[in-house]
């Protein structure tokens, strides 16, 4: 008789699943770590420089019961979120794809001359809140047709590297191509571009943009409008309130389908700013009021 000997392997150990709460320490990849995120994850980044040379892309589809969260340590200075001037021109993060459902708060984020952070694709559900965005060229930028988005407490400055347009805030997309909506920008203080930046709005809110309130925002020393709505079209107007705005070329130009209310603009080229844009085709459904201009 002959005893037959199979050597059998361990099966391989299940695929990771969401729900983790992973640390990033300094010597660790910030890209590496958002781009394995799964929904559920908590992904807390301790303080100390991240500066990866790829494109970071954050495409995780969280769900309102699983939802992504990417933070700075508690009681930690902010993680440092850059790119090596040496590295191709790029966003700094890019959150894009099918990414929903998550939160981004308590980073520190520079760039090497394109966007702090870009958002684009089938976007729904984003909070962006709490981070330090300054020398890039735009602060943050939303590119495609999204919704629900949430932009509240953020320090954007020094905008404009490498000569760009600078804006703080770029929402939607040149004639209506795409539209977001149902969304809040809040209790944001954005300040001063850079030498040769082009352009430099504070917040520039593009043409079939609706249905959103930009709110209680602190916004100075730019070149271009401090807030600047071009309209909706047929849909729901936008509510701008609460903002207080000075040393800007135009304080708010709302060129149709606004509520303007309870605002403060002074010392700028002009208070509440109407006029006519190749892009928008009427002016209509404006309503200005308890707002204080001084000194325009």
């Amino acid at each position: 008789d002959y005893l037959l000997k199979v050597a059998v392997s361990p099966p391989p150990p299940p695929p990771p699943t969401g729900g983790r709460t992973i640390h990033l320490n300094p010597g660790g990849s910030f890209e590496t770590a958002v781009e394995s995120l799964l929904p559920g994850d908590t992904l807390i980044v301790h303080a100390g420089t991240y500066s990866d040379t790829g494109r970071i892309s954050i495409t995780v589809p969280g769900t309102a019961s699983q939802p992504v969260v990417i933070m700075g340590a508690t009681g930690e200075a902010r993680p440092f979120i850059t790119r090596p001037t040496t590295a191709t021109l790029q966003n700094t993060i890019n959150i894009e794809g099918s990414a929903s459902y998550l939160t981004m708060k308590g980073l520190e984020i520079v760039g090497n001359g394109v966007d702090g952070i870009a958002i684009n694709g089938t976007i729904s559900n984003i909070t962006i809140e709490d981070n330090v965005i300054h020398d890039v060229d735009v602060g943050i930028g939303m590119h495609t047709s999204q919704s629900n988005l949430v932009i509240r407490k953020n320090h954007i400055y020094n905008t404009g590297r490498g000569g760009g347009t600078g804006e703080g805030m770029y929402v939607g997309c040149n004639d209506s191509t795409c539209i977001v909506r149902d969304s809040l920008i809040a209790e944001n203080w954005i300040h001063d571009s850079l030498a040769g930046t082009t352009q430099g709005d504070g917040i520039e809110v593009k043409v079939g943009y609706h249905s959103n309130d930009i709110r209680d925002n602190v916004i100075y020393n730019r070149s271009y409008p401090g807030i600047l709505v071009y309209g909706t079209g047929a849909n729901p107007v936008n509510i701008v309130e609460g903002n207080v705005v000075w040393n800007s070329s135009e304080g708010i130009s709302a060129l149709s389908d606004a509520i303007v209310r309870n605002n403060i603009v002074h010392s700028s080229g002009c208070g509440l700013c109407i006029y006519t844009h190749v892009q928008v085709t009427q002016r209509k459904d404006i309503t200005a009021v308890n707002n204080t201009l001084y000194n325009n």
